[in-house]
């Protein structure tokens, strides 16, 4: 008998259900979190869009200083979602970046192709958000007065 390869009985010891239930795959032993396969854990615990979407949207507020009324003043325009849709655009139309919104710092948005294709998504999907956000507060302000 080879002493190197285990048999089914030590094999199934050894490992006994120690699978992933995620995907199905067997656990190394070093491996065995939750349940979990080292590389569906790491999938767990990475973030969603959606989620890398709120927190832009939240930095933004932030970082900028931007409040909703202050959107809603500053780019009733459509320059919300005309820097949204541009962002988009810029890994097909090398004209893109030159459609920067008006009243925007071209400074600022020049420094926009440079950014990681993951990252100006992100950022679109925010801007995106925040125009949504200022057409409720239009509306809403509208209703009230």
């Amino acid at each position: 008998m080879n002493h190197l390869i285990p048999s089914a009985a030590e094999h199934d010891a050894h490992y006994e259900t120690r699978y992933c239930e995620v995907c199905g795959r067997w656990l190394e032993k070093d491996e065995r979190v939750n349940e979990q396969c080292t590389h569906c854990k790491e999938k767990e615990d990475m973030e969603t869009g959606i989620e890398l979407i709120a927190k832009e949207r939240a930095e933004q507020g932030r970082k900028h200083n931007i409040s909703i009324e202050e959107d809603a003043a500053r780019n009733a325009g459509g320059q919300l979602e005309q820097a949204a849709a541009a962002i988009l655009l810029m890994d097909y139309d090398e004209d893109a970046s030159e459609l920067y919104p008006e009243g925007w710092s071209e400074d600022f948005w020049l420094r926009m192709p440079k950014k990681p294709h993951m990252e100006r998504l992100i950022i679109a999907g925010a801007l995106i958000a925040a125009e949504i956000d200022r057409l409720q507060y239009a509306e809403s302000t509208n209703a009230t007065t």
